[in-house]
């Protein structure tokens, strides 16, 4: 792989799996070697190391009491994860250790990072195939959202590969579509509400 003089959208999707730990070994040592020649590759995947470090890290927040009656379903299912003072001081998730799972949305798969039940956090990776809209809903707490590839249309804002979104406890997300299709990293409550439409 030789230098870039311009990043596309593949050469940041694969700086933005490197800067997440997601890239399989021999993919990894591979991309390892491009990035002592590649300045510009070496410069994305530094600054998407400080958003992952800064999204993978969240303060914690106090879940209301009915958090757990107001899941969206899959994408927001919590795993079996073990109470936070009981947890290794550091995790890791290899490419081939967590598999894509298909939501109650047609063409929109989630791979869970993490979960945090008792902080009501969740860092997952987000694949929305093209033409998808993802249904209006409000967050039970604080979202972050970075598109990894590809395009999201957010209201009238279009996001593409290397934008951030940040909504607040209590505000809604009307529908938001890709396009292209897209791959988002996300860190959010795991409790936000489906918001049902008028005319469902």
């Amino acid at each position: 792989m030789s230098a870039h003089e311009k990043l596309d959208d593949q050469a940041r999707e694969l700086a933005a799996l490197y800067a997440m730990r997601t890239l399989k070994e021999e993919a990894r040592a591979s991309y390892e070697a491009h990035l002592e020649v590649c300045l510009a590759c070496r410069s994305e995947v530094d600054a998407m190391r400080g958003i992952v470090d800064q999204l993978a890290f969240p303060a914690a927040a106090e879940p209301g009491s009915d958090v757990q009656d107001r899941r969206i379903g899959p994408v927001h299912r919590p795993l079996g994860v073990e109470p936070r003072a009981q947890r290794p001081s550091f995790s890791f998730v290899r490419a081939q250790e967590k598999r894509w799972t298909a939501t109650e949305i047609l063409g929109v798969e989630v791979r869970i990072l993490f979960t945090d039940p008792e902080g009501d956090r969740m860092t997952k990776l987000v694949r929305m195939g093209p033409g998808v809209s993802y249904p209006t809903h409000r967050h039970a707490g604080p979202e972050e959202c970075y598109v990894v590839s590809g395009d999201l249309l957010v209201g009238d804002v279009a996001l593409r590969a290397g934008d951030y979104q940040r909504a607040e406890e209590g505000t809604v997300h009307a529908v938001q579509s890709t396009r292209e299709g897209c791959l988002l990293f996300i860190v959010s409550s795991m409790g936000d509400e489906a918001i049902k439409s008028r005319n469902a």
